[in-house]
C-alpha cells in the first residue's frame, strides 16, 4: 500500500487511472455482515445455510478474493469484493443499516489494517450495528473492546473448549458418542 502510495502519480501519468467512484448503496439492508471469508466465515456460513437460510439471504460478505464469490452466492448471500483496509471501500458497501457486522479475518492474516483498526472504523460507519471480532492474543482484546467491539471472540480458545470436551468424553468412554453428536450437528 506504501509502495502504490508512492508510484500511483507515475501509473495515472502513463494513463492507468483508478477505478470509477463508488456510489453508495441506498436503501440496501443486510442484517448481517462477514467482513472477510476466511475460515471461520466458510464454516459459519455453511452452517447458517443448514440452519438458517433466510439469513444467509440477508447477508453481506466482503472479500478480495473474487475466485470464492460464485461459492458464496450460490448460497444466496449477497458477495461483494472488497478490500476491508480501504475506507472508501467499506463505507460504500452500505454497512451503516446492517444489524450485526462479523470480522472475521485474524491480525495474521489481514494486510493494510488490523481488527482494532478495522473496528473503529466499522464503528464510525454503522454506530447502532452489533460488532463482533476476531483477536489472536489476550493483549488485543480490550484494545478491539475500547475500539467499539460488542464482542470479541479468539479462535484458539474456542477450539480449546471443543477439544476440552471431546478429551473429558473420552476420559468417560463416550467419544464415539460425542464424535456421533458432533458429526450430527455438522
Amino acid at each position: 500500500y506504501e509502495i502504490l502510495g508512492w508510484i500511483r502519480p507515475l501509473l495515472e501519468k502513463l494513463g492507468f487511472k483508478a477505478p470509477p467512484e463508488l456510489k453508495v448503496e441506498e436503501g440496501t439492508q443486510y442484517r448481517l455482515a462477514l467482513l472477510g471469508f476466511f475460515r471461520e466465515a466458510s464454516s459459519l456460513l455453511h452452517k447458517l445455510e443448514k440452519d438458517n437460510p433466510e439469513l444467509v439471504k440477508e447477508t453481506l460478505v466482503v472479500d478480495f478474493n473474487v475466485a470464492l464469490h460464485d461459492k458464496i452466492a450460490a448460497t444466496g448471500a449477497t458477495v461483494k469484493y472488497g478490500d476491508l483496509s480501504n475506507a472508501d471501500t467499506l463505507h460504500h458497501l452500505g454497512l451503516a443499516q446492517t444489524q450485526v457486522i462479523l470480522c472475521t479475518i485474524p491480525d495474521d492474516v489481514l494486510r493494510g489494517i488490523d481488527n482494532r483498526s478495522l473496528v473503529e472504523l466499522v464503528r464510525e460507519m454503522a454506530p447502532s450495528a452489533v460488532i463482533i471480532a476476531n483477536a489472536v492474543s489476550h493483549d488485543q482484546v480490550e484494545a478491539i473492546y475500547e475500539a467499539g467491539a460488542n464482542f470479541v471472540y479468539m479462535s484458539r480458545l474456542e477450539v480449546a473448549d471443543t477439544l476440552s470436551d471431546a478429551i473429558n468424553q473420552a476420559l468417560e468412554n463416550q467419544i464415539d458418542v460425542y464424535r456421533e453428536r458432533r458429526f450430527e450437528q455438522h
